[in-house]
C-alpha cells in the first residue's frame, strides 16, 4: 500500500494542490498542480511511481523565505 502524501496549499493563491501522474515518451511521471490557478511543479521522471510521487511532493512542499533586509 502506498503512503498518503500530504500536499501544502499553493504558495501563490492558497488553492488546493493535487498530485498528477502521466506518461510521456513511454516514461511515467509525477507532478503537483494547483487546482485553482494551475501552477505546476516540474515533471519528475523516476523508475517507480512511488518515488516520483514523493519527489514531486517534496519539491512542491518546499518553501523558501527571504530574510528581511535583503
Amino acid at each position: 500500500m502506498r503512503p498518503k502524501l500530504k500536499l501544502k496549499p499553493c504558495p501563490f493563491c492558497g488553492g488546493k494542490a493535487a498530485l498528477i501522474n502521466g506518461c510521456e515518451w513511454l516514461s511515467a511521471y509525477s507532478a503537483v498542480e494547483c487546482t485553482r490557478c494551475g501552477l505546476r511543479s516540474p515533471l519528475f521522471f523516476v523508475a517507480t511511481s512511488e518515488s516520483s510521487d514523493a519527489s514531486a511532493t517534496e519539491y512542491w512542499n518546499k518553501r523558501v523565505y527571504k530574510a528581511k533586509g535583503l
